[in-house]
């Protein structure tokens, strides 16, 4: 079931980093809040690739 979840995460962060690099492509102005949200998706991505790595090895190690 966890193994979904990160999926899920993963997912979610790219959309979210693709959707912040299209505003701030067409809004320059807005840099260091968008950055900010940049840093949150792409925490987003870690954490979902971190954990997933983690479901893999438990089910690689039974």
């Amino acid at each position: 079931m966890k193994h979904k979840k990160s999926q899920y995460l993963l997912i979610l962060g790219l959309i979210m980093s693709a959707l912040f690099q299209i505003i701030q492509h067409y809004n320059p102005l807005s840099d260091g809040f968008y950055g900010g949200l940049m840093g949150v998706a792409f925490g987003t991505i870690i954490i979902a690739l971190y954990s997933w790595g983690k479901d893999k090895r438990k089910i690689l190690s039974k």
